[in-house]
C-alpha cells in the first residue's frame, strides 16, 4: 500500500513529538503501524512548492534545504552513534538505509511521497505545520489521499503560543515579541479545524487533548490506534514515551505577554469550546481572564494548572469530527 493513512497536523508544541515516539515504541508489540525514520515530512506544506533535487540543497540556504541538511546530518550522526557502537546491521536498519536513501537523495513528487509508506498497511506522517497550509492545500492533500484520516492534537492556545515563542527564542535566537507574532496562527485552532473539516471524509478529523497526554497517554494511544483502525488485542503491551510531553525549564509567563496572547484568541477560543466542549471550555474561561489581565501583574505560573473536573474525569476528551 502506498500513501500513509494518516497523518498528524499538530498543533505545534502539543505532543505531536510524543505521539510520533509512541507509535514508533510500537514496532513489534502489536498494532501494526508504521512511522518514518524522520519525523516531520514536511511534504505538503514544502516540498510540494520546492521540488528540488539534494544538490540544489546543498547549495542553498532557504528554509526547505536547510530543513533538508538538518535532517540529514540528523541521521548521519544517529548512524556514526550505531557504527561506533559495533551495531550490526539487521533487516530493519537495511530497510532505513534504503528509505533514507530515497527520502534525502531522490527529487520529490505527489508520486515520491506517497511511495515513502509503501508495503505498510497502517502509517503515518507527523507534521505540525499541515495544520496551517491554506485550503487549496488540504484541496490537494485530499486529492492524492482521497480517504485520508487526520489528527490534530490542540494544547491550552495561550500555553501553546508560549511553549512555541521560547523554542524560537532558543532555537532561532528570535525575540518573544517577534517569535509570538510568528506563530499566533497555529493558536487559531477553530479556523484550522473547520478549514480541514470541510475537505475530509465524515468521521477522518480526530482532535485530541494535551490533558490527557498528560493524565491518561495509554487510553489517548489507544483511542487513536482505534481511529486509525489498528486496535491492539491487548492494552497492557503499549509502549508510552518516557519524561514529560514538551517538557521545558521555563515555570512563567509574564502577564503582558498572557494578556495580548489572550485578547487575540478569545473569539477563536469561544467557537471552539462550542464545537469541541471538553477541556475547551475550560481553555475559554481562562482566556477570557487572561485577556482582562492587567499587563502589569506578577508573572503567571507556566503551565497553566489543569481544571479539576478535566483531572477527575475517567474518559479522554477526544472528538470525532
Amino acid at each position: 500500500m502506498t500513501s500513509p493513512t494518516l497523518l498528524c497536523i499538530g498543533a505545534q508544541k502539543s505532543g505531536t513529538t510524543w505521539l510520533y515516539r509512541a507509535l514508533e515504541q510500537q514496532a513489534g508489540v502489536g498494532p501494526n503501524i508504521w512511522v518514518p525514520p524522520v519525523k516531520e515530512l514536511h511534504f505538503w506544506d514544502e516540498k510540494v512548492h520546492h521540488r528540488v533535487g539534494w544538490s540544489t540543497h546543498l547549495h542553498q540556504d532557504e528554509p526547505v534545504s536547510l530543513r533538508w541538511k538538518r535532517q540529514l546530518r540528523q541521521e548521519r550522526q544517529r548512524r556514526h552513534r550505531r557504527d561506533s557502537r559495533g551495531h550490526i546491521d539487521g533487516p530493519s536498519e537495511l530497510a532505513r538505509k534504503q528509505w533514507c536513501g530515497s527520502y534525502f537523495f531522490t527529487t520529490p513528487t505527489v508520486e515520491w511521497y506517497q511511495g515513502l509508506f509503501e508495503g505498510h498497511q497502517h502509517s503515518i506522517d507527523v507534521t505540525p505545520d499541515y495544520a496551517v497550509i491554506p485550503a487549496e492545500g488540504i484541496d490537494r492533500v485530499v486529492q492524492a489521499m482521497p480517504e485520508i484520516k487526520v489528527i490534530y492534537l490542540l494544547r491550552h492556545p495561550v500555553e501553546r503560543e508560549w511553549s512555541a515563542a521560547q523554542m524560537a527564542v532558543r532555537g532561532a535566537g528570535r525575540s518573544e515579541e517577534i517569535a509570538l507574532r510568528m506563530n499566533r496562527r497555529h493558536a487559531h485552532y477553530y479556523r484550522n479545524i473547520v478549514r480541514w473539516q470541510r475537505r475530509l471524509l465524515d468521521g477522518h478529523l480526530y482532535v485530541g487533548f494535551f490533558e490527557d497526554i498528560a493524565l491518561r497517554p495509554a487510553q489517548l494511544l489507544q483511542s487513536i490506534l482505534d481511529f486509525a483502525g489498528c486496535p491492539t488485542h491487548d492494552r497492557n503491551s503499549l509502549q508510552l514515551p518516557a519524561g514529560k510531553p514538551n517538557a521545558g525549564n521555563v515555570e512563567s509567563i509574564p502577564a503582558r505577554f498572557a494578556s495580548g496572547i489572550a485578547r487575540d484568541l478569545v473569539e477563536d477560543s469561544e467557537q471552539l469550546a462550542k464545537l469541541l466542549g471538553g477541556p475547551a471550555n475550560t481553555w475559554l474561561q481562562s482566556v477570557r481572564g487572561l485577556a482582562q489581565l492587567d499587563p502589569g501583574s506578577d508573572d503567571l505560573v507556566y503551565p497553566f494548572p489543569m481544571g479539576r473536573d478535566i483531572q477527575q474525569q475517567e474518559s479522554v476528551s477526544s472528538v470525532i469530527l
